[in-house]
């Protein structure tokens, strides 16, 4: 699995990153936390778009710590690679990546910790590139 990166916008701006990303990545599907602005961007995705087949809600069945416990193992073992030359979101995500859960700020974690899990359930062979919205 190879981290590609993130994209960190408000709500009204991930209606149109989302539009215009997820035609040129091709994957098969937009993953979204069904929770506060995340339903909103699934409704939205669903209603406006022609993505709506592609749109996956998924819950926030558990706190922020928890889910991101449950994905540490595929960071420990290398399951999970970060680039060796990364954009300019690098720096910022690293700092919260090696502070959680005491980071000031953990919605990248959060963001990042539903991608790897959504991404390895699907998994079936080989690497698979992740990037988180």
């Amino acid at each position: 699995m190879f981290f590609s990166g993130f994209f960190i916008k408000k709500v009204d701006g991930l209606f149109n990153i989302t539009t215009t990303q997820y035609p040129r990545c091709g994957y098969p599907s937009v993953v979204i936390e069904d929770a506060s602005s995340g339903t909103q961007l699934i409704q939205h995705l669903k209603t406006v778009t022609k993505y709506n087949r592609h749109v996956k809600a998924i819950p926030a069945d558990m706190d922020k710590v928890t889910r991101f416990a449950g994905i540490t193992v595929y960071i420990e073992n290398g399951t999970v690679l970060f680039p060796s030359v990364a954009g300019p979101w690098w720096a910022d995500f690293r700092a919260e990546l090696l502070t959680f859960p005491s980071s000031t700020f953990k919605d990248q974690c959060d963001a990042f910790a539903h991608g790897v899990k959504y991404a390895w359930s699907r998994a079936k062979y080989g690497p698979i590139r992740v990037d988180i919205i």
